[in-house]
């Protein structure tokens, strides 16, 4: 049987991007490809200038491109000398002063939440925007491990001098995980929704758009970015992995439900690698041939908390999809180690528990309780 170390090429690529995002990536996005399901909305929006909405919500999947989107929209709006690029989509110049401002992190007509993050070593070098769309150098962002954020009402009264300042031309807000406002927040932003300033436009970017206020919602129009089919989806993971198996890409892009990026990264971290691993462990621990602190003493000093309830969580879902029928294990891992297979509701069980210690990491309970909670469940059932 074909490893996966013999199928996905080492060497490591950044396809995840955690907010804030440093401004280097930012600068990359300005003058990112519109990807293939993107470029409907990017043609309506790019010719009904006259028509834009003052409050735009971008949103769907994570790891489906729609930051690198927001951002190329950003550039294009503020620039001041607007082209067409080589695939004849409209696209910002990348040398006026309001593309070099952008690169430098420092427009003063953009307002971000939260602010990107700067390294020291970072420049602001100016950016051939050509150049800047090799396949090995992926641009889009998967935030398949997105840190617990908050945004604040202080974080939304602070945006409140930009949006009604008196000044020439076009003012925008880009917040990046909006669903990650406070109710307080939200209803701060709702005065601003409900009483546009002039010149300004909202751009609002989320995974999980449900988790907004239906009033928030109501006063934003959403725009499709995050619509991939899962030929598009596989595509562009043969683009950036030319020399991987097209199973095992397939297998990865079902997975993270065709968020193409989410998927690549995936393929490239390093709990992905630990999943037959996994599945001994879970076998051993139900054959008594391990204790569930032996598992979990392991796995502490393995895994990162985050990374083992990520790999616990895909590990389910193929599971369960291998009992009931509705999908071929994948090549590289023996699901059928696990004997007897276990039942769909000792699946669930341990779902449930994953899911609540998820909720306990709020509560900073210590990771070795978490692990050890998991296995525990996993010998119970």
């Amino acid at each position: 049987m074909q490893t996966l170390d013999n199928q996905i090429d080492t060497n490591k690529k950044t396809f995840h991007h955690p907010d804030p995002v440093e401004q280097s990536v930012i600068a990359q996005w300005l003058f990112a490809d519109v990807l293939p399901w993107q470029q409907s909305t990017w043609q309506y929006l790019t010719r009904h200038t006259d028509r834009l909405p003052h409050a735009m919500l971008f949103a769907g999947n994570a790891g489906t491109g729609k930051r690198a989107f927001v951002y190329r929209f950003v550039a294009w709006l503020l620039c001041q000398q607007k082209h067409s690029d080589p695939h004849n989509m409209a696209s910002a110049c990348g040398t006026c002063d309001s593309c070099q401002w952008l690169i430098a992190g420092n427009h003063p007509n953009l307002y971000q939440l939260p602010k990107p993050s700067t390294p020291a070593s970072y420049t602001g070098t100016k950016i051939n925007p050509s150049k800047s769309k090799s396949p090995s150098q992926p641009i889009a962002q998967a935030p398949s491990h997105q840190p617990t954020m908050s945004i604040k009402i202080d974080d939304i009264r602070a945006l409140q001098p930009f949006v009604v300042q008196s000044s020439a031309g076009l003012r925008i807000v880009v917040i990046h995980q909006a669903d990650a406002m406070t109710v307080a927040a939200s209803n701060a932003l709702l005065k601003t929704l409900e009483e546009p300033a002039e010149n300004v436009i909202i751009c609002l970017i989320s995974d999980s758009p449900s988790q907004l206020l239906p009033t928030i919602r109501s006063r934003l129009q959403a725009f499709s970015v995050s619509h991939v089919t899962p030929q598009q989806s596989l595509a562009l993971m043969q683009k950036y992995l030319p020399q991987t198996a097209s199973s095992t890409l397939e297998q990865a892009s079902s997975l993270s439900g065709y968020a193409p990026f989410v998927a690549l990264q995936m393929l490239d971290s390093e709990w992905y690698q630990h999943r037959q691993t996994w599945i001994n462990s879970w076998q051993a621990v139900r054959s008594h041939q391990r204790t569930p602190l032996q598992a979990s003493d392991y796995w502490q000093r393995t895994l990162a908390l985050t990374d083992f309830l990520y790999l616990s969580q895909s590990l389910l879902v193929i599971i369960s999809q291998f009992i009931m029928g509705l999908a071929a294990p994948p090549t590289d891992i023996d699901i059928k180690k696990l004997q007897p297979l276990p039942e769909l509701r000792q699946i669930q069980h341990i779902q449930q528990t994953i899911t609540q210690i998820w909720q306990d990491r709020q509560q900073h309970i210590q990771d070795k309780l978490c692990y050890d909670k998991i296995f525990s469940t996993m010998k119970m059932i």
